[in-house]
């Protein structure tokens, strides 16, 4: 039997080799280089080093390889140019990198091999977290948002926005961690109890009231708007 086990090991480790050498050929990042795109990174610290990034004299290198997923992703090039608000000559530029971000997160969101809608949904789940990234971005950046994209790579944009939303998580967490403890529900009302439901999900929801639908967060005015409530539960909890 354990023979049997080192031969089936054996062939499965040679298959995976294969597959993940055809998918490479086709522009389809393995699974190891996908996380890249998920590492997470304090967005304060991180925000600091995409500023000075764009600061520098130096423009990134430019990726070489066109990647295949980015036209089944389903994300409109009019959405890109909607939110980026950039040039048509510069997203033409960067459309290969917005492909490579859009392709990694799908395979690390195991999309790959699933239908159209599961690869759409995590394709604009995507978008929202890059949105967030670049509306803090515009925020604390004094220069033209065509320079910025010239020096920095979109993943380090895609990272803040989904950092900012794993720190909602983790407080939120704390928050309800906090309330369990004390055992003290009458603190918060129904609303709060599914806000606070919902933001521990492991993709965060938006919801302020239980008269609205959960809804990914999109914009940077969301986040902002769930940590002012959390924060307001957590005063709560140290009267």
């Amino acid at each position: 039997m354990d023979a049997m086990s080192a031969i089936y090991s054996a062939l499965e480790e040679d298959c995976f080799r294969f597959k993940n050498a055809r998918l490479s050929d086709e522009g389809v990042p393995t699974y190891l280089e996908a996380l890249e795109l998920y590492h997470y990174e304090d967005p304060t610290k991180l925000l600091s080093r995409i500023l000075k990034l764009a600061s520098n004299d130096n423009n990134k290198t430019a990726p070489s390889q066109e990647y295949v997923l980015s036209q089944h992703a389903m994300i409109p090039r009019t959405q890109w140019e909607g939110l980026l608000k950039i040039d048509p000559k510069l997203y033409d530029s960067v459309k290969i990198e917005l492909g490579s971000l859009l392709t990694a997160s799908i395979v690390l969101n195991n999309a790959l091999d699933m239908n159209p809608v599961n690869i759409s949904e995590t394709a604009k789940r995507s978008v929202s977290y890059f949105k967030i990234g670049v509306e803090l971005i515009r925020e604390n950046y004094k220069g033209l948002l065509e320079d910025l994209l010239n020096k920095v790579e979109l993943k380090l944009i895609f990272r803040l926005g989904f950092s900012l939303l794993v720190d909602l998580r983790k407080n939120a967490n704390n928050v309800k961690t906090a309330l369990d403890a004390i055992n003290r529900p009458d603190i918060i009302d129904v609303d709060d109890q599914e806000f606070l439901k919902n933001l521990i999900l492991p993709i965060p929801m938006f919801l302020m009231s239980l008269d609205e639908k959960p809804a990914q967060f999109d914009t940077l005015e969301q986040l902002k708007t769930a940590r002012k409530k959390l924060s307001q539960i957590a005063n709560r909890l140290v009267k």
